[in-house]
């Protein structure tokens, strides 16, 4: 899957976590751009993130995602 159907599909998923249905998301946004990127959403984020590609992040791995290119990236590798 190339890293751009990834952003796609995250693109849906941050949409239905942030509540706003018109998001459009890139490699660069971080919790920095998102007042509402807390750490409760980033859980919740991840969660569905593994639920729809059918993946699991460690802790390490969680903690290193400090953007969407991390999350991308890290996607990347368990596909």
């Amino acid at each position: 899957m190339k890293r751009e159907e990834i952003v796609l599909r995250l693109q849906e998923i941050f949409r239905d976590i942030f509540a706003d249905k018109k998001m459009e998301i890139h490699e660069q946004l971080s919790p920095v751009d998102l007042e509402t990127w807390d750490s409760i959403r980033h859980i919740s984020l991840i969660e569905a993130i593994q639920d729809d590609f059918d993946i699991l992040f460690d802790f390490d791995e969680i903690a290193e995602m400090k953007d969407v290119s991390d999350i991308v990236s890290s996607i990347c590798k368990k596909l």
